[in-house]
């Protein structure tokens, strides 16, 4: 927020995020055929699913779809020169694909949730029509992501969630786990067990062998509870108040671009936000950096810059073309 002080700064940065989402979507494809278990094809993580340059498929997912809600948003919203659309389809749907190819699902969830606010902001009251085009243009890039992972071929989000068999991993076991955090959400009501604490409170809980530390409950809300109790719930309850409403209202801009930027932060956040249902992507810095500056990129679409008034200005005082013919009362000189 103090780096974001001129319309200038805030085309940039969504610039770089943009043209880096693309970047490091088109290496984890390469990564992904190339040298799928180790990250920069150096690295391995034995115990660990990697892609990207993350060890965890679920954090790369997370950051892909924050990095792709720029470009969707000014997209959807029309804030893309026509010569320029191309580039930009291009961009999200090698990140739609990369994020296919990470075999996230929550990440898929997440990014559908994302894409179905977008309609949602950038449709409003008006009629059927543009809903329709709307709806065809999501399905057309879903259709262009998911042939993009069909062709670089390997495990996917959607033939992970045609899986059957469940996995015998605890990491995995989500249901086990959160009916375990429930218990320890019970246990150490109203301030809860402590920041940092949630390994240890586990513990007493736990119905298996304790073979394997359980150190997050794969859902953000419910360790939020689990850690600090009725407090955490009340802070937590006064952001989403605050992010919502900040949101729909800088979603609202008359500026074309700054309103494309708003919608795209909001959804990219918003699917952070869906994501956390499942995971814990928010503890990895990597992620929790680049959903700080959305959330510092959507309020600065709601302020007015020097540039913004200087350019305003100039367009009110350009001098005009002056005029062929004598103004009545004036005789030429």
């Amino acid at each position: 927020l103090v780096y974001l002080d001129s319309a200038l700064r805030l085309r940039k940065i969504v610039t770089v995020i943009t043209v880096f989402g693309f970047i490091y979507a088109f290496y984890a494809i390469l990564q992904s055929v190339l040298s799928p278990t180790r990250i920069f094809g150096i690295y391995g993580s034995p115990f660990a699913t990697p892609f990207g340059s993350f060890v965890n498929r679920h954090n790369f997912a997370a950051f892909v779809e924050m990095a792709v809600s720029l470009p969707l948003g000014l997209l959807f919203v029309g804030a893309v020169r026509r010569d320029k659309r191309l580039l930009y389809i291009i961009a999200i749907t090698l990140m739609g694909s990369a994020l296919l190819l990470s075999g996230s699902r929550g990440g898929l969830v997440s990014l559908i949730a994302e894409i179905i606010l977008l309609i949602i902001l950038t449709t409003g009251t008006k009629g059927g029509k543009k809903v329709a085009l709307q709806a065809i243009l999501s399905l057309l890039l879903v259709a262009a992501a998911v042939g993009g992972a069909v062709f670089v071929g390997g495990d996917t989000s959607l033939t992970r969630f045609a899986e059957t068999a469940s996995s015998q991993d605890i990491s995995s076991n989500r249901m086990h786990i959160w009916n375990v955090t429930l218990k320890v959400i019970a246990g150490n009501l109203p301030f809860g067990a402590g920041l940092g604490a949630y390994a240890q409170a586990y513990t007493q809980y736990d119905t298996l062998s304790g073979l394997e530390l359980v150190e997050q409950s794969h859902n953000d809300y419910l360790q939020m509870l689990a850690d600090v109790g009725l407090i955490g719930l009340v802070i937590g309850g006064a952001f989403l108040f605050w992010f919502f409403r900040e949101g729909f209202r800088n979603s609202r801009r008359h500026n074309t671009f700054r309103r494309g930027v708003a919608v795209g932060a909001f959804a990219g956040c918003f699917a952070i936000l869906i994501h956390s249902i499942f995971d814990f992507v928010l503890h990895t810095t990597a992620i929790s950096i680049l959903f700080l500056t959305l959330m510092a990129i959507l309020v600065a679409c709601g302020r007015r810059f020097e540039d913004d008034i200087k350019e305003f200005d100039e367009i009110k005082s350009r001098p005009r073309r002056s005029a062929s013919v004598t103004p009545i009362g004036e005789r030429p000189r």
